[in-house]
């Protein structure tokens, strides 16, 4: 960044926080982070996921006819999952479940788990020069935690640099309890128009793909039709080949969004396709099971594990 011919870095990087004040949304609290090619925001009062996302001004991810339902509502009986899930470019399931709802030891977990509906806690926003770059970081946090039961700790941290195409997140979870403490995980991340049309198509190599849904066809999985009223949506299992620096690509017509993660820590990637008029979506969401399965990873009293999502974007 060269300071000398701007009064302040905000100009060109920075934050800002606000509250919607009205809608279902109403009360909760978010911050828009921009950096000159990418702006975001964040939905600090739903685990610090990502609403919406716009590249060189251009909107990339996927926002549902819900819009933003403030976690007041969510979960509730008046606001299921059907009637509370935002979308969002990131929607982050986990750390009790992912998948339909279930009962676990006399509680109901809620589809796709808690961590949306839990508000984030020590956020902060840290501004750095490193070689001549200036970057941003975003960190905050959000409990996990019952009665005689889990304590866990997320620790989210987001980095983007001035006009850079590249937005990372690093998720650091901790057992902070007394004993082995498992955890489900799945980034729930959507993609809708223009980046998605009839004409996009998905890049990922895999070692099996297999159909989860009721209703879909493998042979076209990685192709998309033009929206149709009242179409099924499709949920596909892909099986990842191993390697740190495993990649998703979806590319548009004028835009591609790849994703970049640890294909050991995270050795499935779940597709979710739906062509349907008004609910146009694609869900590329990289995954630590094999769903519908509820395999959780176990860590010890003191232990941690990191996960780390690299997401970049460019014009095609």
């Amino acid at each position: 960044m060269k300071k000398e011919y701007v009064a302040s870095p905000a100009s060109l990087c920075g934050t800002e926080r606000f509250t919607l004040s009205e809608g279902k949304g109403k009360g909760t609290e978010m911050m828009r982070v921009y950096n000159g090619v990418l702006d975001l925001t964040l939905s600090l009062d739903r685990g610090m996921d990502v609403f919406r996302l716009f590249y060189r001004g251009c909107p990339v991810g996927y926002l549902s006819k819900n819009g933003m339902v403030s976690p007041q509502l969510a979960g509730s009986c008046s606001y299921p999952f059907a009637s509370n899930f935002p979308a969002g470019f990131l929607y982050t399931c986990g750390l009790d479940n992912v998948g339909a709802a279930v009962e676990e030891n006399g509680r109901i977990l809620p589809q796709h788990g808690s961590a949306s509906y839990l508000p984030a806690e020590n956020v902060t926003v840290e501004a750095e020069e490193r070689e001549g770059e200036y970057l941003l970081h975003i960190t905050g946090q959000t409990a996990h935690t019952s009665l005689f039961g889990n304590t866990l700790l997320l620790k989210r941290k987001y980095t983007l640099r001035e006009g850079g195409s590249e937005l990372k997140l690093q998720d650091e979870i901790v057992n902070e309890g007394g004993t082995e403490e498992g955890y489900l995980l799945m980034y729930h991340c959507n993609l809708g128009y223009p980046v998605l049309d009839e004409h996009a198509r998905l890049e990922l190599e895999e070692i099996d793909c297999r159909l989860v849904s009721a209703v879909g066809d493998r042979a076209r999985c990685l192709r998309f039709e033009p929206p149709t009223p009242a179409r099924n949506e499709e949920v596909y299992l892909h099986t990842l080949k191993g390697g740190r620096g495993v990649k998703a690509k979806l590319k548009g017509q004028k835009i591609s969004v790849s994703f970049e993660f640890d294909a050991e820590e995270l050795p499935y990637l779940v597709e979710w396709k739906s062509m349907a008029c008004g609910d146009y979506v694609l869900g590329v969401e990289p995954t630590m099971m094999p769903m519908p399965e509820r395999r959780k990873r176990v860590l010890k009293p003191g232990d941690k594990a990191v996960h780390t999502l690299t997401w970049r974007f460019e014009e095609e």
